[in-house]
């Protein structure tokens, strides 16, 4: 009976994994501070019922679960319970460690319980360590190349604002000219906002959402992570620009490397397959 018991726990923890893996790759690029706090709710009800899990497995494994690679896999995936793992690269992180849980599942299918334990084994290293390389690989990449375009987008910056200070100090009664300021620095892709302090130390702001300062604050708490934005600083001229478009373009090299890493598993487990077939 308890053993009937725990398979069919098994088979609703599949569920749940398969419907965590769906959620994250649904939301894995649109996601918004805003979002997070919709969907939190039900990441929280997913990660009680794997911290339950944990404990199940730990009842009636005992120590061959805790000796298992399992044990490690279902323990980092549980982690983002912590409030302190809200912030969305950390949150995104949580997320794809989950991930790993997937490869559980293949193991419930009765092949795999015929199976020779050398086969086991052999399927059980090859498979984590390949996730694992495979998407290592793509959070590494992902982060190289997201440094070297944000390095771009800086040195862009810095040219645009010269040139906006250049034409707003060229204009006929040799006084500042905002207007072509303005004009000029509305040139910067993605700008937010901008903040020049004059010599008499005024303040001058302008943000290209043409918003109050409390109003176009919540627009940017509710659309952007703090990894999302960026400030540059030139002489007296701060600018707020947004880099989510190439946050995008990194966070996609992630998204590549998961659905190969599900590739992977899925042709590794063809040939467990096929292996365990020539055994019998």
């Amino acid at each position: 009976m308890k053993k009937i018991l725990f398979s069919i726990w098994n088979f609703i923890i599949s569920i749940v994994v398969i419907l965590a893996v769906i959620l994250m790759l649904r939301y894995y690029f649109e996601v918004t501070p805003a979002k997070i706090q919709m969907l939190e709710k039900y990441q929280l009800f997913i990660t009680i019922l794997f911290i339950f899990d944990v404990i199940i497995r730990l009842s009636v494994l005992k120590i061959e679960y805790l000796k298992s690679s399992d044990f490690v896999i279902d323990i980092i995936s549980c982690i983002d319970i912590i409030s302190a793992l809200k912030i969305f690269r950390i949150f995104r992180f949580a997320r794809i460690l989950r991930f790993l849980r997937i490869v559980r599942i293949l193991k419930f299918s009765r092949i795999f319980e015929q199976a020779t334990p050398k086969i086991r084994n052999t399927f059980n290293f090859t498979g984590l360590a390949g996730l694992i390389v495979i998407i290592s690989l793509g959070l590494y990449t992902s982060k190289f190349i997201r440094e070297r375009l944000i390095k771009s987008e800086i040195n862009y910056t810095y040219t645009l604002l010269k040139i906006s200070l250049n034409n707003a100090n060229a204009s006929t009664d040799s006084e500042f000219s905002y207007e072509n300021f303005i004009m000029s620095i509305n040139n910067i892709k993605n700008l937010l906002k901008v903040e020049k302090t004059d010599d008499d130390g005024r303040i001058i702001q302008y943000n290209t959402l043409n918003l109050a300062t409390a109003d176009f604050d919540k627009y940017l708490n509710d659309n952007f992570f703090q990894d999302d934005l960026l400030n540059i600083e030139y002489q007296n001229i701060k600018t707020l620009i947004s880099i989510k478009n190439l946050n995008h373009i990194a966070n996609r090299i992630e998204f590549y490397s998961l659905m190969f890493a599900i590739f992977y598993y899925v042709i590794l487990f063809a040939i467990f397959y096929f292996l365990c077939n020539d055994e019998k």
